[in-house]
């Protein structure tokens, strides 16, 4: 993949892991009415990148230099009500990654696990 050198490629690439990582949503069931923010960032009411059903924030960076922190406090700014913020991120010839708080991390794995023992005493009941 040659590298964005231009305002406008540069963008398309964003638009390209939005476009990819709402695609992935609405393909795994999590919201099948997922889709990339049109304008991402320019709407003072919804700044998330991804238009979503779900409790989070997506803040989606296709770039080849890595500002992890400055990304998650955009994240956590645009994050609004009970929203968690995400970012995730790629860079050219390598698998998207997604960056939360560890806190937010455990209480994600607490809330599947939950999930998980209220569906086997459901089938121990039967």
């Amino acid at each position: 993949m040659r590298k964005a050198n231009t305002a406008r490629s540069k963008k398309a690439k964003g638009k390209a892991l939005e476009s990819w990582l709402a695609g992935e949503l609405r393909k795994s069931g999590a919201d099948p009415t997922a889709q990339p923010m049109p304008l991402s960032g320019a709407l003072t009411f919804f700044k998330s990148d991804i238009r979503t059903r779900l409790p989070y924030s997506f803040e989606c960076k296709n770039q080849e230099n890595t500002k992890v922190w400055e990304w998650y406090e955009q994240a956590s700014r645009d994050a609004t009500g009970l929203e968690k913020p995400i970012v995730v991120f790629k860079r050219n010839y390598s698998e998207p990654m997604a960056l939360l708080s560890a806190s937010d991390l455990v209480q994600m794995i607490t809330e599947i696990q939950q999930y998980y023992d209220i569906l086997k005493q459901k089938e121990s009941d039967k």
